[in-house]
């Protein structure tokens, strides 16, 4: 698709959307959010936020169409924990695109709910940064996203799903684990963190607990990392008090969720 035909489908997008927020009885506009994934949250209602989302997106087909004809490949990888808002991110960038989700359950849930061995566990830890070495060396960039997000706030978004019958599909057996199991998930973290960040595929930190500030920022960083310069240059500066690169200090001076 054309991008002049990309940006008046986005258009189009955007003018459905706010034709149904001026319905007078409410009652459509709170279907298209509950059908967006966001009821309750009314996001799209922020001031800034779809305008920004927008340009981000088309920033985003650019890209695409970029990476097409030059033959660049990525590897765009989301972790974090339940309710973190993997999805909402995903579904951001991927909407208008082409892309799903990461290998690392095996550093993260199945140690810590038994679903993996120790040796496996220790096998996964010390096989990913070569893995990811690897495609580098193939000119496959990897991108590494850690979705942090505080208990308290992780302990609302899990009671919202299981009270919306629309995010009936999201509810899992996990949910009632993630809180009961919150130090063990700090610490699979952490180990994820420490033995899987390397320079050829750090991984990078978000803080969560608000959705639009988190999901702007993704998609400025992955534009930033891996646009060329002619769509690098039009993409805002990401705010490093949302998202920052990984280092050990981050386990201990607050920055990570405890």
């Amino acid at each position: 698709m054309r991008l002049a035909g990309v940006e008046r489908h986005l258009r189009a997008l955007c003018q459905v959307v706010a034709d149904v927020e001026t319905d007078q009885s409410g009652r459509l506009r709170n279907f298209a959010y509950a059908a967006s994934g966001d009821y309750g949250d009314l996001m799209s209602k922020a001031k800034g936020y779809k305008a920004q989302l927008r340009d981000l997106q088309i920033m985003l087909v650019r890209y695409q169409q970029w990476s097409a004809d030059s033959g660049a490949k990525a590897v765009v990888i989301f972790e974090g924990r339940d309710a973190a808002g993997k999805d909402g991110a995903i579904r951001r960038i991927t909407e208008h695109l082409i892309f799903n989700r990461s290998w690392y359950n095996r550093a993260g849930v199945e140690p810590v709910m038994g679903f993996c061995t120790k040796r496996e566990h220790e096998e996964f830890l010390r096989d990913a940064p070569a893995f990811e070495h690897m495609l580098e060396e193939a000119g496959i960039r990897v991108i590494k996203l850690w979705l942090d997000i505080s208990r308290d706030e992780q302990s609302k978004r899990l009671d919202a799903r299981r009270n919306d019958p629309l995010k009936a599909l999201k509810v899992s057996d996990l949910d009632g684990e993630a809180q009961k199991l919150w130090k063990a998930y700090s610490e699979a973290r952490d180990q994820m963190l420490t033995r899987t960040s390397s320079p050829q595929a750090p991984w990078w930190c978000v803080h969560t607990d608000k959705k639009k500030e988190a999901r702007l920022n993704v998609l400025r960083h992955i534009l930033r990392q891996l646009a060329p310069k002619h769509i690098r240059d039009d993409v805002p500066a990401v705010d490093h008090a949302v998202l920052y690169k990984f280092e050990p200090a981050a386990l201990a001076d607050g920055r990570l969720e405890a």
